[in-house]
């Protein structure tokens, strides 16, 4: 606004120079002086009447604004002195204004008063100009302000004065707010107050600046931070040229959370710290917690997030380059209630800087997912050309050991990208799975892990992920796991499993008993948010010889998996004398697709049926189904009718 009214008060003197007319309209072309340009000026002077001046475009200090319009009702001259007592700014916002200008000392004197308590005066000359306001409207500022991070809201009051050499402000700003149109920087209901003292050599030479700060209340969004609370306070140094904003010392004293020591190199033009420097000792994890923007948390399924302990931090950066990162914590805690993920005695170190080897160390007194608790977890490494390696690592679970190795984690181009192998001992199906809340299981499971790595959000296991379960072996293919940590994680893999002891898959379930053994097949499987979307599943009786009964119990709740379609036929008149019966294949599959299980078994046979259990020995049993097609919620149904024991048989 300043510069406007710097240029409006050129235009008065120019046309101050026929006061000897009554009327006068001058149509002065493009004015430029320095660091200001004005284009297609005119003046129409009234003596004694309404006067105005416009600008069709003015260009000052790097910026620019369109049709500017001064207006005066009663336009008094006297010796060297343009008064106007009842004026209007438009810009295009009409603005109540009174100024004396000095055709002499090219000085103007002017005040704005724009309601509800709002006050500008303005003291312009070519050696010194002043401010003082009084409830200034933000958001008036925004049309003033260079690039798109604007204020919205607020009002301040204060003081400003600035020369060629010097700049000095002591303003407060109450229920203030500013954003930017990507809505990647965004504040609101903020208060405080903020004093600045700049002073250069001369025209062309970089300002040195000093500023303290107090932030009393609201909160700040500045992707990735959120940072809110009340109490903050500021004090830095530093320099500005051009759009750069290089403070060589700051210290931010943060309430609850500590004192922190930095420096950085700020480009108001992109909004991007270009470098910078962060030193804290001693950070409450408490108040770091509010940090982590609450969208972000929502995200993860993190809202209930709570943190404990302390933490040094020592991070230097230049771009997306990290130059040191010195990390130390100790004592802290971690708990998700809403994920069941909890962390107790958690103590960090990472000492790292590039192009330089630095230790890493972790130790866990005690790790808690869902059920299940490890630990406690203690393992070493090295940083190394900007690269964490770590040897071993060895997290004792339920009755077994978890055993990861030669993991490696990178962060080129600012994308985290790991490596790692491992393998796990036999653990106890049933404790497993019931501290993950999944499926009951009787049996053990141990397993070798073979290249597995991590890069741009996908985990993927590049091999086989080879498993020992209900004494047979299992392996699971092509995995790939998409967004982890989102709210729609997205796994493809395929699973096949031989020569699985039945009377142990059963078992667990009161499924009813089954010796032999079994063949499963899961292709092409892919799931959302860990529900099946598609994949084709197949249970076949393995070769072999080897014993082969089933118990009446069992009959029945296949034939419940089955559908009210599937009929038994049990050989001879043996039903109520025998309580088992022999077999000689069981097969069932399912082809899932668009929500609904295309079913099928060992074969087809007439009329549109398959078998599931196909007889053998004395007395043998028969099972055939009929309803080949059922929606997966619907089977789902079914096996968890078969699990509380609801299930009914039909013998045919």
């Amino acid at each position: 606004m300043c510069h406007c009214l710097r240029a409006s008060a050129l235009l008065l003197t120019l046309a101050s120079g026929g006061a000897s007319a009554q009327a006068l309209t001058l149509d002065l072309g493009t004015l430029e002086g320095p660091n200001w340009r004005a284009s297609e000026v005119k003046v129409a002077l009234a003596i004694g009447g309404t006067s105005r001046v416009t600008i069709a475009k003015m260009e000052a200090m790097g910026n620019s604004y369109k049709q500017l319009s001064l207006t005066c009702k009663q336009l008094l001259m006297s010796g060297n002195s343009v008064r106007c007592k009842d004026g209007l700014l438009e810009t295009p916002e009409k603005l109540p204004i009174a100024f004396t200008y000095n055709t002499v000392k090219r000085s103007l004197s002017l005040v704005v008063v724009a309601g509800g308590g709002e006050r500008w005066d303005i003291e312009l000359d070519d050696k010194e100009s002043t401010l003082q306001l009084q409830g200034a409207s933000m958001a008036r500022l925004a049309r003033w302000l260079p690039g798109d991070l604007k204020p919205n809201a607020g009002r301040i009051y204060g003081t400003a004065r600035i020369t060629p050499t010097e700049a000095h402000a002591d303003v407060r700003v109450e229920d203030g707010g500013f954003t930017d149109t990507a809505g990647l920087h965004a504040g609101e209901k903020l208060a405080g107050a903020i004093k600045i003292d700049a002073q250069r050599a001369r025209d062309g030479l970089p300002w040195q600046w000093k500023l303290a700060a107090s932030w009393d209340k609201g909160a700040v969004f500045w992707s990735p931070l959120y940072l809110s609370n009340a109490g903050h306070t500021i004090v830095a140094d530093g320099d500005y040229a051009g759009n750069i904003v290089k403070a060589r010392h700051a210290v931010a004293t943060w309430p609850h959370l500590g004192k922190i020591d930095c420096d950085f190199t700020l480009n108001l033009q992109t909004k991007d710290f270009e470098s910078a420097s962060v030193k804290g000792d001693q950070l409450q994890l408490t108040a770091l917690r509010e940090l982590i923007p609450q969208d972000w948390l929502e995200k993860h399924d993190l809202e209930d997030l709570k943190l404990a302990g302390t933490a040094d931090l020592d991070l230097s950066y230049v771009g997306d380059d990290i130059e040191r990162f010195h990390f130390r914590m100790q004592g802290a805690g971690l708990d998700a209630a809403e994920r069941k993920l909890a962390m107790q005695n958690l103590s960090v170190l990472v000492d790292y800087v590039r192009d330089k080897p630095g230790p890493f160390s972790l130790e866990i007194a005690q790790l808690r997912l869902r059920g299940i608790t490890a630990g406690p977890i203690k393992t070493v490494g090295e940083f190394r050309d900007g690269r964490l390696t770590i040897p071993s690592l060895l997290v004792p679970v339920l009755d077994g050991v978890f055993v990861l190795n030669d993991i490696a984690i990178a962060n080129p181009n600012g994308d985290v990208t790991a490596e790692l192998r491992g393998a796990f001992t036999p653990l106890a199906m049933d404790k497993l799975t019931a501290g993950l809340e999944l499926f009951p299981l009787a049996g053990t499971i141990s397993a070798v892990i073979p290249h597995m790595t991590y890069a741009k959000s996908t985990l993927q296991v590049d091999g086989a992920l080879l498993f020992k379960v209900f004494g047979g072996d299992a392996s699971l293919d092509n995995i790939r796991l998409e967004n982890p940590l989102g709210r729609t994680p997205r796994l493809t893999a395929d699973m096949r499993l031989r020569n699985m002891d039945l009377e142990q898959m059963t078992g667990a379930i009161k499924f009813g008993s089954i010796s032999g053994k079994a063949d499963v097949d899961l292709i092409g499987l892919q799931m959302e948010n860990w529900q099946p979307l598609k994949f084709d599943a197949r249970v076949l009786t393995s070769p072999g010889d080897f014993k082969k009964r089933i118990s009446q119990r069992a009959v029945q709740n296949i034939s419940s998996i089955g559908g009210a379609g599937a009929g038994a036929a049990i050989q001879a008149s043996f039903l109520r004398v025998f309580s088992s019966f022999g077999y000689s294949k069981i097969g069932l599959s399912c082809k899932l697709a668009n929500g609904i299980c295309e079913l099928g078994g060992v074969e087809n046979v007439a009329n549109g049926g398959f078998a599931i259990i196909e007889g053998g020995g004395v007395p043998a049993v028969n099972l055939v189904g009929y309803n080949r097609r059922v929606g997966w919620d619907e089977l789902l149904a079914r096996i968890k009718a078969v699990i509380d024991g609801n299930s009914k048989m039909v013998i045919q």
